[in-house]
């Protein structure tokens, strides 16, 4: 039995995709949710620790009086303000969807200075909210 050379080209897949559309037209089967971790709330937190980073500099200048002073004070300082983005971000990365300008800037960098402040207040206003 001889076949026809059309058989043998690897050209040509084996079957027959004719009704391709078969493949295409599913449902995806998660809706599409928008995506909050990457936007006005991450780039204010990192803009506010990068912010910190001089800020934290010069008051650990002006305390400490020895190298091993400036530099525990210094630590200290930017442990405190990475703590104080990475809270806020947490209370607020859904909430922020409008572009970051320089007044949400200066707010982010006062804001993981001053963080204590801000999660206690969500604490209280959460559980007024849960009574």
């Amino acid at each position: 039995m001889i076949l026809p050379e059309a058989a043998f080209c690897p050209c040509r897949p084996p079957f027959a995709l004719q009704d391709f559309s078969a493949f295409v037209d599913f449902p995806m089967s998660l809706p599409n949710k928008k995506n909050t971790l990457f936007g006005a709330a991450l780039l204010g937190a990192c803009l506010a620790v990068v912010a910190s980073v001089p800020a934290a500099a010069f008051l650990a200048s002006v305390m400490g009086d020895d190298y091993d002073t400036r530099v525990l004070i210094y630590g200290g300082l930017l442990l405190w303000s990475v703590v104080g983005a990475i809270s806020i971000f947490i209370l607020t990365k859904d909430a922020e969807g409008k572009p970051m300008t320089l007044g949400q800037t200066v707010l982010w960098f006062v804001s993981a200075w001053l963080w204590p402040l801000l999660v206690i207040a969500h604490a209280v206003s959460s559980s007024r909210r849960n009574r």
